[in-house]
């Protein structure tokens, strides 16, 4: 008499591997999920209260042009291999314009946002105001 070579104990073990399997992806899919989790967290924020960056925009692979708040200077900057000050904006109302045109174009860039980031962006913008309400006030 002839044995199969698909006998119950077999299939059993391979029933047992195809779970080991698909719990071993879970895992590395976990893994894998709280690895960008982290990073995701650990990026540069955008703002920081005393530097804060207005804009970014890439004129070559590599080579950026940024606009950033730094206390109550506004510098234009060169970044590349090296990070050069372009210039300084001196002018309030430049500075204003920019600001305005920079957060106009973020909320047209994401118009899929979650509303809890909505709500942050609306305060940065009512901080903003407020900040411009004031200057304009004491002049």
């Amino acid at each position: 008499m002839e044995t199969s070579p698909f006998t119950v104990s077999s299939s059993i073990n391979l029933f047992w591997l195809v779970i080991k399997v698909i719990l071993y992806l879970v895992f590395l899919g976990i893994i894998m999920w709280f690895i960008l989790w982290i990073f995701k967290k650990k990026r540069f924020p955008q703002e920081t209260g005393l530097i804060n960056i207005i804009g970014t925009r890439a004129i070559s692979p590599g080579k950026y042009i940024q606009i950033v708040e730094i206390v109550d200077r506004v510098l234009v900057l060169g970044i590349g291999e090296s990070i050069t000050v372009l210039s300084e904006i001196k002018d309030k109302e430049t500075i204003d314009i920019i600001k305005t045109q920079m957060s106009r174009e973020e909320s047209s860039k994401n118009p899929n946002l979650p509303f809890s980031e909505y709500l942050k962006n609306f305060g940065k913008k009512m901080d903003f105001l407020d900040r411009q309400r004031k200057r304009l006030t004491s002049i």
